[in-house]
């Protein structure tokens, strides 16, 4: 949906992704956006778990649970966000209590966990010998441009799992890469192949994320796909079929356009729009940016849209070289008098916007509407990435993404192997399942145009409405000799997502399975997406959860997959489901949530703080703002929690998971540890005011979060900390993050038939046991380990301090 905090239930967040990576290059990889897992070797060598003859040798062993218990929690809050060896040993050196059931399961979880720790480290050794096996291979190719992609790719891999990241960009291998593929990415750029200059700078910009050598390029080339996106799609989809085709990879389906009319995206700017924009960042942003540096930047972006030849097809004006360079002269000289004059007054603004429209209109003829869409985003882009010009176009999408409401017909959907849209599962009682739409159907035509060919984004776009519209969908559904239904095909695993099918020719189709077709009218409405998730479905229903990740010792489990008006009221649900079952422990699990409402993160830290600062604000003042507070009581201060977070845990996230984790370390209430690894680092809070009667908007960032302890919790331009640092960190490889969020998606979902019921498939659902036996999730099964091990040391406490009769 979106990933900032609101304030007051209004939105104040970013937009749903970055255009540059934080994450490696695989198909998997491309699941998770944000998330960069970082390494665990040590000086060359790795943690190993210790062996239990080395961990009985300690002679500082706990003797009794309750101690044993007491320094393993001890142990994981001082490790500072490391992962701790001294925390596996005090694991290992768990007393022997014979004939104690819930003792000898425990037992088996940590060697269970050390085991899976051992084989990651295992895995991680493998992976880097492959990986530097296939790097050398693509640097002995010959030279082009997709090897170097290619290249690339395996050097952003093998930063990551590597401890020492600057020996990796210093090392033989990759420094010559990264100069050959920076010249290789600016010669991309100079003939125009903007698809592949793209994905050089963006790759550069991954690879050298903390030294931001790469960003201004990174972004440039966003915005200049951005443009042919708007304007010329079907450009666009051209070059990536042509990168498509010189990888060796399957051509993409035929362009599908609806939808992509520039014109009517466009048509109802205004320049107020824009001036009032830049002159309310100039006064209102955090950072008290130059105003000149923003007219640059709109300067510069229109700059860009006048030297972006493939758009000739839409503004013809561009094709005339003199009056070209006729208008970046102008656009050039402007920029060296506002470069020189340094500080300069509010009436540059109008004097500004309204020389580039006139020249634009003279020279390359480009339309008002189109150079006032550049220059306010070029404008925009100099200040943060979540301040934006939200256009006319843009606005609705907005307010649904930022309310918290979907309005739709509840359908999941996909692009399946050969392109298609699929119907995953509608959700229960929902319009789509109502209506009798099935998983598995595929959706052929929207309101009567071809979907083949559509992005989900498109295929969303034109389902999704206002409430109370029609949509009509055609569909086509899998039937035996009967007449009846087929099954569904199974759910894509990891590897499905690695190597791309070519689409079926219309004879491969005619060898398939027999097809009907059918089609639904459907009306929109707002659809109830839940937020919180627990352990495993148990029904059809969105909120029939068990809750319970290990029942032995009573450790629940949630998932709070971002902050929405309804979040406390489903998480304070759950948690009474649980206490009623006997609850002792709880794992919140916050990885990539990516935010929501800030009274939300407010509502669910009271949960666990009874008294005190939640979080404040600081603005360009740097006085400390409208601050919110405990009010105890709190009901979840004693029971022992474990919240988990990593690089995709944003904004109400972090003001959660670095609320608790500040009291829990000051006085030990709540009785809790954060564990996962370093949070993404974005604390910075928007407002959203009206612009044009309401026709567009302004997102705006007004001020910082601070946490309790007066930390910024966002990521300041050349900053080397920021967000939450966990207690305990404990590493996933790439792989078992692409494994784990694919299973963890495939077993959250029940395939509904066209009656509401579920679908008995051939093959079961996955079952998220499989997260912890099969070692794919460390970090929940060290939670869980952790859990189990604190519970049972306080059933030791209380047993020891009852008084026999």
């Amino acid at each position: 949906m979106s990933n900032g905090a609101m304030r007051g239930g209004m939105k104040i967040g970013s937009s749903a992704a970055r255009s540059r990576w934080r994450m490696g290059a695989s198909a998997a990889l491309a699941l998770m956006a944000t998330l960069a897992p970082s390494a665990l070797s040590q000086a060359g060598g790795t943690i190993a778990a210790p062996s239990k003859a080395a961990a009985t040798a300690n002679p500082s062993n706990p003797t009794t649970l309750a101690d044993w218990s007491s320094r393993v929690w001890s142990s994981a809050r001082a490790a500072s966000g490391t992962e701790a060896p001294i925390v596996f040993e005090t694991l290992r050196s768990m007393p022997d209590v014979p004939g104690d059931a819930r003792a000898a399961h425990v037992r088996a979880s940590i060697d269970r966990l050390m085991g899976n720790i051992a084989k990651r480290e295992a895995d991680r050794a493998k992976r880097r010998g492959e990986i530097e096996a296939d790097l050398d291979k693509h640097l002995a190719d010959a030279p082009s441009a997709i090897n170097t992609i290619k290249a690339l790719d395996a050097a952003i891999e093998l930063y990551e799992i590597a401890q020492d990241k600057e020996g990796v960009l210093n090392s033989p291998r990759v420094k010559p890469l990264i100069e050959s593929a920076e010249k290789a990415a600016r010669a991309a750029e100079s003939r125009n192949d903007w698809v592949i200059a793209a994905e050089l700078f963006v790759r550069l910009d991954a690879l050298t994320d903390r030294r931001g050598t790469y960003r201004e390029d990174s972004m440039r080339q966003g915005q200049r796909l951005g443009l042919l996106r708007l304007y010329a799609p079907e450009r666009l989809w051209e070059l990536r079929n042509e990168r498509a085709k010189s990888a060796g990879d399957p051509a993409l389906p035929p362009y599908n356009g609806f939808g992509d009319d520039y014109k009517s995206k466009i048509e109802s700017i205004d320049e107020a729009m824009v001036t009032r924009s830049i002159a309310a960042a100039a006064v209102d942003h955090v950072e008290q940016p130059q105003l000149s540096k923003l007219l640059i930047g709109g300067l510069r972006a229109v700059r860009t849209l006048a030297t972006t030849p493939d758009l000739q097809k839409v503004f013809p004006g561009l094709g005339s070289e003199a009056e070209r360079m006729r208008m970046v002269d102008l656009i050039d000289r402007d920029i060296r008098r506002l470069e020189g004059a340094g500080s300069v007054g509010i009436d540059e603004i109008d004097r500004v916007v309204r020389n580039v429209q006139e020249w634009a209109t003279q020279t390359i003829r480009v339309p008002r509407e189109s150079v006032l869409h550049e220059f306010g985003n070029g404008a925009m882009s100099q200040l943060d990435e979540f301040s934006a010009i939200i256009w006319p176009d843009e606005l609705r999408r907005f307010q649904r993404n930022t309310s918290g409401k979907f309005v739709g017909i509840g359908v999941q959907i996909e692009t399946d192997k050969l392109y298609n849209i699929r119907v995953v599962t509608p959700l229960e009682g929902t319009p789509a399942a109502n209506a009798g739409i099935r998983a598995g159907d595929i959706i052929k035509e929207i309101n009567g145009r071809p979907a083949f060919g559509m992005s989900l984004d498109q295929a969303v776009e034109n389902i999704t409405g206002s409430p109370g519209t029609s949509v009509k969908l055609t569909v086509e559904r899998e039937v035996d000799e009967s007449g009846a239904p087929l099954p569904p095909p199974p759910l894509p695993k990891a590897e499905d997502l690695k190597t791309p099918a070519a689409p079926a020719t219309p004879a491969q189709q005619a060898d398939g399975p027999a097809r009907k077709t059918l089609e639904f009218t459907l009306t929109r409405r707002e659809i109830d997406l839940k937020s919180i998730k627990g352990w495993k479905r148990t029904g059809t229903s969105e909120d029939s959860w068990d809750w319970f990740i290990d029942p032995v010792t009573k450790i629940g489990y949630v998932r709070m997959s971002q902050f929405t008006e309804k979040t406390n009221l489903e998480f304070d649900r759950a948690v009474r489901q649980m206490r009623e079952q006997g609850a002792a422990g709880l794992i919140l699990d916050l990885r990539f949530n990516p935010g929501g409402l800030l009274n939300q993160a407010v509502l669910i830290s009271r949960a666990f703080i009874n008294s005190g600062v939640i979080v404040a604000m600081q603005g360009p003042s740097k006085r400390v703002e409208s601050p919110e507070y405990g009010r105890g009581p709190a009901p979840l201060a004693s029971m022992p929690v474990v919240v988990l977070i990593n690089q995709g845990s944003a904004s109400a996230s972090e003001i959660v998971s670095g609320a608790v984790q500040h009291y829990a370390q000051k006085s030990g209430r709540p009785d809790l540890l954060v564990l996962g690894e370093n949070s993404f680092g974005k604390g910075s809070v928007q407002s959203v005011s009206g612009l044009s009667m309401n026709r567009a908007a302004l997102k705006l960032t007004m001020q910082h979060y601070l946490l309790p302890n007066m930390k910024i919790i966002h990521r300041r331009p050349g900053a080397t900390e920021w967000g939450v640092k966990p207690d305990l960190r404990v590493e996933m490889l790439p792989k078992q993050t692409a494994e784990s969020v694919l299973l963890r998606r495939n077993a959250d979902v029940v395939l509904l038939d066209e009656r509401g019921q579920e679908i008995k498939s051939s093959e079961a659902r996955p079952d998220p046991a499989d997260l912890i036996a099969k070692g794919l999730d460390p970090q929940l099964e060290a939670a869980m380990v952790l859990l189990q091990a604190r519970v049972l040391g306080k059933s030791a406490e209380q047993a020891n301090a009852t008084p026999t009769r």
